[in-house]
């Protein structure tokens, strides 16, 4: 018993903590999970923790706790004027990296003319984030602690779960939802806590709960789906970084093609073999760069006959990376490691990445090390966040990139007559002054006119592979479709070049993820005058573009730009098997016959975008209206039968603190009610079932005064407070 009485404090108030912190720990991992938020898993743990002890332990004072709180939210204020500019740092990151994910200007409407380093982005994210995490806590715990009505929980909570759940670009983490779930499920237990006013109950069920969310972050920890790049302290050295250097076992490696031969393209075999594993901080698709070629022979493509000097002080290759950080200063790169099976001088590189070091080597169509490695980390920006439109190079580069564009106009783009008449007559391309455009016309025609197979046959001996395909068969893999597509861009004046690499579904971040010969994929780079090569999907319709690119005004196909990893209508969606490469271990990587059609869990996502936000938000209000009418029936309910087990003495006094209640909303407190609760509280005699009944008639004659009360008071004291 003595035991139990010094440790009722210590219980108590845990169990006015442990709601709210869930709460906001809960949210935030998985709306930082959901929607990528720049911010720090321990910064949420930390500061929601805090936040919920000490608001527990001032609401547990009963003497000037009104002067308490007065003065915390003093400083709250105070130390928010202090830091004012680096919250407006983290709301502009914020912003930034929302409108990247779902194609809006809101940092450009609400925060226009404003600009900020990288390293304050960081900064003022990690002041946002303390700073949310402390105001819905406070919300939290005032509702679970001062009111003792927990179920007001539900106002912020279920509007921002249901935000965590549905509108993401990948699912919240499973330990971080799971957590959120708990915490959810303990607000109608802190509700029937305080109803009871049983301290018993309340950490009794705080206990469990906490045992039960402790489980979780054992067996599935949170920091699993949080960048650990920080820990990797070589990632300081540089942005590429080599790991290892190990000899190659029997000479089996990658590397780069001197050619690509086309004629044979889908015929050839491969395996599951594992070619290397990568982990990355982030989730959805990464097309991983190995090789480019340009000049196409009719049956091949070949490197270009004079390779631009790579010794110059801007590499062309890395114009697009520089025009990423320059146009999104405000987004936050991801961290990719790569391991190899075998080690390899040729570098997989993703887009948007700057890769440097002593033994890097950045040629104008690929990168490689001076030695063979097994393993390298590198940073990126996924190119599924990047708009072309807003590229521009900075004023350094200017100069460097006009010299560039002359070489490119006069090695990547041909002079072939019979492409221009059939884009021209059967694709319908008029006007090539929108690239942009041209490039979804060319990818829509491919879709609805040519299907996909992973085996095809091979071309005939002196056939054009690209016009056999166009014409003839229409029938072939990514080869087929991202050479055609190169070509006819070429042959209308817009330098294009064929890509070969590797297309990586990463379903989870943080996770490895095998890789195999049969992620090899190809897909095109179209040159972007002022602004470098930009890489394009072609063989699927509804995700033409690796990039995202505004949609063609007026036009009545399919949008190639749009972010989405499906097949077209026209290709096979169910029981097709994954496409193919020629990336043997023992020379090249070559891909023929690719094109990995989404999984079945990508088009689930997709469908559950597509869902209009109005219905969202109308699936929300019905719900919070639902649980706000069975909140208060329940309590209703619980309270006359909790009444009912009462002694005459304890009804009595439990009448008179609910009859407190109501005559504070403006409700007078029948006389017998005041004068049976003392006479229950101070008398040794106890009440007469006569006396139990007259309390019962007065409470009954002071709930019917509720009436005579305004309609904000009424549903005030009915529906937030529940207590009539």
């Amino acid at each position: 018993m003595m035991l139990r009485r010094k440790l009722s404090p210590f219980l108590n108030m845990l169990s006015l903590m442990i709601a709210p912190a869930l709460l906001t720990i809960g949210l935030m991992l998985s709306l930082t999970s959901a929607y990528e938020l720049p911010f720090s898993q321990t910064d949420i743990v930390v500061i929601s923790c805090l936040t919920a002890l000490i608001l527990a332990m001032m609401f547990m004072i009963k003497k000037r706790r009104g002067l308490w709180l007065f003065i915390l939210g003093v400083v709250v204020l105070l130390i928010g004027f202090v830091v004012r500019s680096q919250l407006k740092m983290g709301l502009y990151g914020l912003l930034s990296q929302l409108d990247i994910q779902f194609d809006t200007v809101m940092v450009d409407t609400l925060m226009p003319s404003l600009s900020y380093t990288s390293i304050q982005l960081v900064t003022g994210a990690g002041y946002l984030c303390i700073s949310i995490c402390f105001w819905l806590t406070l919300y939290f715990s005032f509702c679970c602690g001062l009111l003792k009505a927990p179920m007001l929980s539900y106002i912020l909570a279920l509007p921002l779960a249901v935000l965590a759940v549905f509108y993401v670009n990948s699912p919240p983490d499973s330990s971080h939802l799971l957590l959120l779930i708990i915490a959810i499920l303990l607000v109608p237990m802190q509700q029937l806590s305080c109803q009871s006013n049983s301290s018993k109950i309340a950490a009794i069920n705080s206990l469990l709960v906490l045992l039960v969310a402790g489980f979780v972050l054992i067996m599935q920890p949170i920091a699993k789906s949080i960048d650990g790049s920080w820990l990797k302290t070589d990632v300081f050295e540089s942005i590429f970084t080599v790991v290892s250097n190990s000899k190659s076992p029997n000479g089996l490696a990658m590397s780069k093609p001197e050619s690509k031969p086309l004629s044979n393209a889908g015929t050839e075999d491969t395996t599951d073999d594992v070619v290397m594993t990568i982990n990355s901080s982030d989730s959805g698709v990464i097309y991983l760069r190995g090789y480019s070629l340009s000049t196409y022979t009719g049956d091949s493509w070949e490197q270009p006959d004079e390779e631009y000097p790579s010794e110059v002080d801007a590499q062309p290759y890395l114009f697009a990376s520089r025009a990423v950080q320059n146009a999104f200063s405000g987004v936050f790169t991801q961290s990719l490691t790569v391991n190899y099976s075998y080690p390899s001088s040729l570098v997989l590189v993703p887009y948007f990445c700057v890769p440097n070091g002593s033994n890097v080597r950045i040629f104008e169509g690929n990168v490689s090390m001076s030695s063979s490695v097994s393993s390298y980390v590198m940073d990126y920006t996924p190119t599924s966040r990047v708009l072309v439109d807003r590229l521009t190079l900075p004023d350094y580069l200017i100069d460097a990139e006009l010299d560039y564009r002359s070489y490119v106009y006069e090695n990547y783009t041909a002079q072939l007559p019979q492409f221009v008449s059939f884009a021209k007559n059967e694709i319908g391309i008029s006007d090539v002054s929108n690239r942009e455009e041209v490039i979804w016309q060319i990818a829509s025609y491919l879709s609805s006119h040519c299907s996909y197979s992973r085996t095809v046959d091979a071309t005939p001996s002196g056939e054009n592979v690209a016009m056999y395909f166009l014409n003839e068969s229409r029938r072939g893999n990514c080869v087929h479709f991202s050479t055609s597509a190169a070509v006819i861009l070429q042959s209308l004046g817009i330098p294009a070049r064929y890509v070969g690499g590797y297309r990586v579904s990463v379903n989870r971040a943080n996770t490895d993820v095998d890789v195999t010969e049969n992620e090899a994929h190809a897909w095109i780079e179209v040159y972007f005058d002022g602004v470098g090569w930009l890489p394009f999907e072609m063989t699927y319709s509804s995700s033409s573009s690796i990039m995202r690119t505004p949609r063609p005004i007026a036009t009545p196909t399919p949008d190639i730009a749009a972010p989405v990893d499906t097949p077209p209508p026209s290709l096979p969606q169910k029981n097709t098997p994954a496409p193919s490469q020629i990336s043997t271990p023992s020379s090249t990587i070559s891909p023929s016959n690719t094109d990995v059609p989404s999984s079945s869990d990508d088009s689930k996502k997709n469908e559950q975008a597509n869902i209009p936000a109005v219905l969202w938000v109308i699936i929300g209000l019905c719900a919070l209206v639902l649980l706000t009418v069975l909140r208060r029936i329940l309590i209703k309910s619980l309270r006359y039968k909790r009444w009912d087990k009462l002694n005459n003495n304890r009804y009595a006094i439990s009448v008179f603190k609910y009859s407190r209640r109501l005559e504070a909303m403006g409700v007078p407190m029948p006389e017998d009610v005041d004068r049976l609760a003392k006479k229950a509280r101070f008398s040794q005699h106890s009440l007469t079932n006569e006396e139990r009944r007259l309390v019962e008639r007065s409470i009954t004659q002071q709930c019917s005064g509720i009436k005579s009360l305004s309609k904000g008071k009424q549903f005030l004291l009915a529906y937030v407070l529940a207590i009539y």
